[in-house]
């Protein structure tokens, strides 16, 4: 078994900017369906947009089964909007954020 001891160098640098990948899980989701809250979680999104309304257009290049636009914020084309304070962790590097999910999968 290799162990992965790699210090996330890239991880939460500055604030998050157009092109970076994310994973929320912020207090907005707390109130969120169950549904939506463990996709979101457990999926990395990126930041396709930045304004002055929700701040944050995040693109999730995911398959959300069920009808779950019903109970969320999430359009039709995949699209979350939101503000910096339910981005727990961003960077460029996308595989940096995949290990993050390994070991919360794991629970590491």
């Amino acid at each position: 078994m290799i162990t992965n001891f790699k210090l996330y160098e890239k991880l939460n640098d500055g604030v998050p900017e157009v092109g970076d990948y994310v994973i929320c899980g912020g207090k907005f989701l707390i109130g969120s369906h169950k549904l939506f809250r463990n996709a979101v979680i457990n999926n990395i999104g990126k930041i396709i947009n930045y304004d002055s309304t929700y701040k944050y257009t995040i693109n999730y290049n995911y398959k959300f089964g069920g009808n779950i636009n019903y109970y969320t914020n999430l359009e039709g084309d995949n699209n979350y909007y939101t503000n910096s304070e339910d981005i727990l962790y961003w960077s460029k590097d996308k595989k940096e954020l995949e290990q993050i999910l390994q070991a919360n999968k794991f629970n590491i």
